[in-house]
């Protein structure tokens, strides 16, 4: 067996009890500190990403049908799928006013289309878009036809 110097011993010693005493001591505390930290991968903040989900639905006169709407050619270059990423990057960069345009462009591209569309998606006057979790209004368009 190796002498060892008394000087190792007590480092040895010493660093073994520092960190018992103060793992020990954050189980009280409900506190951690690295290194004495039990669970390591929660000391970094975690955000998770947005994930609200937008819809663009037709709707009627009173409110009471509303209709999603898929069609790619309203939706013209926003692939199905990526309205609500383009929503929410309008939101996140605070141009909510740009959703706003964008359901104008929708509402005449519906109505410039409307002859075209299946039977269901025909004769609304109003297009919203929605946040489809709360159930919340973001924008609306009203659907003026005129007569030619």
């Amino acid at each position: 067996m190796q002498n060892v110097s008394r000087s190792h011993q007590f480092t040895k010693w010493f660093t073994i009890t520092t960190v018992c005493v103060f793992s020990l001591l954050m189980i009280p505390l409900r506190s951690e500190l690295w290194p004495f930290s039990s669970y390591p991968m929660f000391n970094v903040r975690f955000d998770a990403p947005d994930e609200t989900v937008y819809e663009l639905f037709a709707s009627n006169v009173d409110g009471t049908i509303s209709v999603p709407i898929h069609d790619q050619r309203i939706l013209g270059p926003i692939k199905d799928g990526y309205l609500s990423r383009y929503c929410r990057a309008k939101i996140k960069s605070q141009e909510p006013s740009c959703l706003q345009s964008s359901l104008h462009f929708w509402a005449r591209r519906y109505l410039s289309l409307e002859a075209r569309l299946a039977p269901e998606l025909r004769g609304f006057t109003t297009l919203k878009l929605v946040e489809t979790l709360s159930k919340t209004e973001v924008a609306s368009e009203s659907l003026e036809r005129t007569s030619r």
